[in-house]
């Protein structure tokens, strides 16, 4: 079985085991072994070698005794030159575990203590010290058993394959030297050497050595440019506008290792895809890799058959030839289906390439849907080679997942906005997603923190992850927990305008043309099995077609793609200003010489903008880009690839990296003065925003100084801040869904280290209000009723606000952009004052003909504006509250909470606000109705039904402004997930909301290496805790022995 949830291998029964454990020479302190598993009848991935040491290839240069010294002795002689190593894990993570800078703050090292304050500064830069001090060899041991013939296999390999490694390495085996690998994102394999073994264990080293281009980090986007000189690395490691620079820039095995035993016949290369799928009518849908024009919707019934390319490529690696019989088997709840192949290979290397059209036909076929659309179905396929006459089991065997599914891509808008959306089983789908990095800045990832983060995302209401070009090519964990969770991804290759020549740099980055193509060759053609996998973009805000890519680059890419993945669709560039360009071939002009019909060089001519807006620019065609040219200004950019705003963490958030020094002093009301240098440090953004010539900050809005009120109470502002503007970006640009808008994606939806800009929930995965303000936008339903903020002063009704149903209700029907249906719904709409008073409340029965996209319905919403009494000083705050409904239902599908000021005021004054934080405290009551514990795939988690109730006291009354509902277990504050965020509660208001707790086998921070929870599930309490901007906390409990199983 794999490590750290990589694909590919088949599970080992444990009563076939042989369990080889040895442990390193002199090595009493660490308790680590190395488990190598043998099964007996069948070919199997084995446990990859799990303990390392890294030796200083630096410091063995200077004194040669330390390459020889038992490990334990160098550990004494040397402490920085020898040291405990993870794998994966960088250099840098392994010299922070073993505290090689000194900045530990317990007994013991943990990653974390690098972003705490600015340790990051006290760590050397490779610019300033020479690749040679971060340059290590991995060293480990495999047990020779492995390496000679067992009686129940006649003729068996073993291969050791690297995922990852950055940048340049050497792998010696028993001081042999048996290959070279480059580039961060290439995979290599090797067949180890199996003669001349006398001793009972292997020596395995792998020298590594930083990229050959480091860079001067200086604070810029890429710093220096220099990264971009490498033909494949992350380029964020030398530093951009949100993160600092990465002192060794991610050297070493930073990706999972696999060490894989065969017989004679290997399988690699194996690829399936969807090319169709056919309904019960016998009207079929193919997939295209080309933009289409006219887009076929499909019928609304049952499929019934699909049609599915599989692809192997099997080779011989003995001296004779071999023949035998390849074994396909697609499961699924329905059953299986079985195909066999003959295949015969001549001797010595020679391979067989397997390309065969399946087709299968289930009742129902089940389609894999992104999560707002539908449930996201996979098929298993196991692979198995057996030769013939052979007694043992397979020669290799290989498990993925499949998820039928057709997309086709098709054209949007005209001339230089020219874009495009996509279709997927027949069905537009509106593209709402969110920027990604990696998991984190030392590129640590793990199956759990995957699923961890993409069902945040998910949960936010988010179908598209865009894997941005400067970060890395994301691994196969990441894809499988996407695939699980139907969340679709657009990956870009290791370019950026801001390096690669646009901006800075050069045109001929990256030098290495011949290696940067591998890896785009081996990215390609590990990721394309994916379902989740919906398009390839080369880069980011690359351009012009003419200079991006070079021509060698873009002559290789024609061919890795017309090869590798013809029916997928792509794009050269994210942003370009100019639209279609040169003669339209391919995505980019040239590059991909069999596609023919014109498309534009890149997704959109602009992007951005990345602050604070006022509520209602978010309903303009392109919000905050007042300097597009006038053929772009009035009409929507269908494709929108980066829109950000300001982001905080919540108080506790900060507490855990700012420490006492940072908490001390927060931004002023002033939005030009220069903030503490903690805060600069960990890249802080204001929440100004200018407005002629005034600057308006949407935090201090609150009036957080009056009566000298300290850090805590700025965070929490900062909260609601996030709450209501990233909930009236949603649902701005969610109003031209589909017409024309066909994607928007934050900037960014997540952070690759504790930052403050630029996320939805920190680096720790605890939420902020702007992931409940993207929450209450999207929701989990298809129907969302809004407020359009746009304030409409002609309105016939007078002065008034629209109201609108936005839905993405998978619809299918023959009448494509007709596509529709007949509903009735219940719209309640309430107006609160921010002292409780109902000012206004009316239901409302809507009904009628619907469609996908805005329906803007027939009633107005006025702004009742505050007497002299209720105003503090000149703010006056309006509570407005709508709630959707079918007509023929109780359950609410929609609830939409807003505070807002005059609708004229782009600037509100929501002192008013700021007034109940200072008032008689509101408590709520908090009541746990259930708690039980939900498995989902490898992972489990808490689902706890809460009610709360706003009317504990009637001295109290008033509302209760800004809850927020958190969990503690063992002591330790969760990372929770909850129902909504930030909302208030009306007097004698009563409401349920699930709570959300994730966790795999151990409840722990997102980091189970070194952070390792203190007790176990069955031990202490889980206690829910309910608090708010005007709330005090209280709490409720429940033993988690107590926790009963429940479905997911």
């Amino acid at each position: 079985a794999h490590s750290k949830g990589t694909q590919g291998a088949k599970s080992l029964d444990p009563a076939g085991l042989h369990a080889h454990v040895r442990s390193f020479q002199g090595h009493p302190m660490r308790r680590t072994v190395l488990l190598i598993a043998l099964l007996q009848a069948v070919a199997p991935s084995l446990s990859a070698p799990q303990s390392w040491i890294l030796r200083s290839r630096h410091k063995a240069e200077a004194d040669p005794h330390e390459v020889i010294l038992p490990f334990q002795a160098c550990r004494l002689r040397s402490p920085d030159a020898c040291l405990d190593g993870v794998v994966p894990g960088t250099v840098l993570e392994a010299m922070l575990l073993n505290d090689s800078f000194g900045i530990s703050r317990g007994a013991s090292a943990k990653v974390e203590d690098l972003y705490f304050e600015d340790n990051l500064r006290r760590i050397v830069d490779v610019y300033d010290t020479g690749n040679a001090f971060y340059s290590f060899a991995y060293e480990t041991k495999i047990a020779c058993d492995l390496f000679r013939p067992s009686d129940t296999e006649e003729t068996w390999l073993l291969w050791l394959t690297f995922q990852g490694i950055n940048y340049r390495a050497e792998l010696f085996v028993q001081n042999r030297h048996v290959g070279s690998m480059a580039g961060a994102f290439t995979t290599h394999r090797f067949l180890l050497p199996k003669d001349g073994l006398s001793e009972e264990e292997v020596n395995v080293r792998v020298e590594v050595t930083p990229p050959d281009f480091v860079g001067r980090v200086d604070g810029g986007q890429g710093g220096d440019h220099e990264i971009a000189r490498n033909a494949a690395t992350p380029q964020f490691s030398a530093g951009w506008d949100w993160i600092r620079g990465t002192p060794d820039r991610n050297t070493g095995i930073w990706d999972d290792i696999e060490l894989r035993r065969t017989g004679c016949l290997t399988l690699s290369q194996i690829h399936t895809e969807t090319l169709g799928i056919s309904f019960e009518s016998g009207r079929r849908l193919r997939s295209s890799g080309l933009p289409l024009d006219d887009v076929e919707d499909a019928p609304n019934e049952a499929v019934r058959s699909a049609l599915v390319r599989y692809e192997a490529l099997i080779q011989n690696h003995c001296g004779t030839q071999q023949s035998g019989r390849l074994h396909v088997t697609l499961s699924s709840e329905h059953g299986s289906h079985s195909f066999v192949f003959p295949i015969s290979i001549v001797p010595e290397s020679s391979e067989h390439r397997i390309q065969e059209s399946i087709r299968f036909v289930d009742d129902p076929v089940l389609l894999w849907w992104p999560h707002t659309h539908g449930q996201a179905h996979l098929y298993t396929v196991d692979s198995d080679i057996f030769v013939a006459g052979a007694q043992a089991g397979p020669s290799d065997h290989f498990t993925h997942r499949l998820g039928v599914r057709v997309v086709q891509p098709y054209n949007v808008g005209a001339g230089a906005s020219r874009s495009v959306g996509f279709c997927v089983n027949g069905v537009r789908v509106f593209l709402q997603g969110g920027n990604w990095i990696a998991s984190d800045q030392l590129l640590r990832h793990s199956a759990s923190r995957y699923r961890k983060e993409i069902h945040r995302n998910k949960a936010a209401g988010l179908n598209l992850i865009r894997v941005w070009a400067g970060g890395i090519a994301e691994r196969h964990g990441f894809y499988a927990a996407a695939d699980e969770a139907g969340m679709l991804v657009m990956q870009e290759l290791f370019l950026t305008g801001d390096n690669n020549g646009r901006w800075g740099g050069s045109y001929e980055y990256p030098e290495d043309a011949e290696l940067y193509l591998r890896a785009v060759h081996d990215t390609v053609g590990a990721l394309r099995r994916h379902a989740s996998l919906l398009f390839w973009c080369l880069g980011n805000e690359i351009g012009p077609a003419s200079s991006s890519p070079k021509p060698a680059i873009r002559l290789g890419l024609s061919g890795i793609f017309a090869a590798l993945d013809p029916n997928r669709y792509f794009v050269a560039s994210s942003m370009y200003a100019r639209g279609v360009e040169g003669d339209g071939r391919g995505a980019a002009a040239g590059i991909s010489s069999q596609y023919t019909l014109k498309r534009p060089y890149a997704l959109s001519p602009k992007d951005g903008p990345y602050g604070m807006l006022p509520l209602s620019e978010f309903w303009e065609p392109n919000p905050g880009l007042d300097a597009l040219p006038e053929r772009l200004a009035s009409h929507p950019i269908p494709f929108q690839p980066e829109v950000g705003s300001a982001s905080l963490p919540t108080y506790r958030g900060l507490q855990s990296f700012l420490g006492s020094q940072g908490l001390e002093q927060f931004p002023t009301a002033n939005c030009t003065s220069a903030v503490h240098p903690l805060w600069q440090f960990h890249n802080y953004e204001s929440f100004c925003s200018v407005e002629g010539t005034n600057t308006y900050d949407w935090v201090h809005a609150y009036a957080v100084t009056d009566g000298g009120n300290d850090t805590e109470t700025f965070a929490f502002a900062a909260q609601l801040a996030q709450k209501q503007q990233y909930q009236a970006l949603f649902e701005g640009f969610r109003s031209k869904a589909l017409a024309p808008r066909t994607a928007v994606l934050l900037w960014k939806a997540q952070t690759p280290w504790p930052a403050l800009r630029g996320f939805l929930y920190d680096h720790d995965l605890f939420s902020t209000g702007g992931f409940y303000g993207v929450m209450s936008a999207l929701g989990s339903s298809p129907d969302r009723v809004s407020i359009q903020l746009r304030w409409d002063a002609e309105a016939s009704a007078g002065q008034s606000w629209g109201i609108d149903v936005i839905s993405l209700r998978p619809v299918r029907t023959l009448d494509g952009d007709k596509a529709s249906w007949v509903s009735e719904y219940q719209v309640e709409i309430s107006v609160v004052s921010i002292r409780g008073d109902l000012l206004m409340q009316n239901s409302s029965s809507v009904g009628g003909q619907f469609r996908a996209g805005s329906n803007p319905l027939p009633m107005r919403l006025p702004w009742i504006p505050c007497s002299a009494s209720e105003k503090v000083g000149n703010s006056c705050v309006r509570l407005y509250r709508l709630i959707l409904q079918q007509a023929s239902a109780d359950e609410a599908i929609s609830r939409k909470d807003y505070w807002l000021g005059p609708p004229e005021d782009p600037t509100p004054d929501y002192s008013a606000i700021g007034r109940l934080r200072k008032q008689t405290p509101i408590p709520l009551d908090v009541r746990l109705l259930g708690a039980f514990r939900r498995t989902q795939g490898i992972e489990e988690s808490f689902a706890v039904t809460v009610e709360l109730s706003n009317h504990l006291a009637s001295t109290s009354r008033g509302v209760a402004f800004g809850v927020i509902l958190e969990a503690f277990w063992c002591g330790r504050q969760m990372s929770t997930i909850s129902t909504d965020g930030y909302f208030y509660m009306l007097p004698n208001e009563a409401r349920v909301l699930e709570v959300l707790i994730q966790h795999g086998g151990e409840l722990s921070w997102g980091w189970t290496k070194d952070r390792e929870a203190t007790c176990r599930l069955e031990e202490g309490e889980l206690m829910i805790c309910v608090e708010g901007w005007n709330v005090p906390t209280s709490c409720a409990t429940q033993r988690l022995s107590l926790l009963q199983s429940a479905p997911s």
